[in-house]
């Protein structure tokens, strides 16, 4: 999410990077961390390497949370005449298309 208040916005946002980490069956845990700063979701860490994102959703994030926080927004700015873009990525079969 953008440092910027609701009140702040004037239209969308050109890009924002979002990510919901599931850790693989099998895998060890922590190999891949969400770490939190201010209380806020925002970088990954693997191994030595930390990614920063807009925001990082984790494996206790459910659908309804994920969609009020990534698409909510731009669904309302398409409604507004903006044009948006959603993409979902991942292993077939990982939950893009869940309801």
């Amino acid at each position: 999410m953008s440092s910027r208040s609701e009140s702040e916005r004037t239209g969308p946002e050109p890009l924002c990077v979002y990510a919901r980490l599931r850790p693989p069956a099998g895998a060890a845990r922590g190999a891949v961390q969400v770490r939190q700063r201010f209380g806020q979701s925002k970088a990954i860490q693997c191994k030595n390497l930390e990614f920063s994102l807009d925001w990082v959703f984790d494996e206790n994030t459910t659908q309804e949370e994920l969609y009020e926080m990534a698409a909510s927004e731009r669904i309302d700015w398409v409604l507004q005449g903006y044009s948006a873009t959603i993409i979902a990525y991942g292993q077939t079969g990982s939950g893009k298309s869940t309801r």
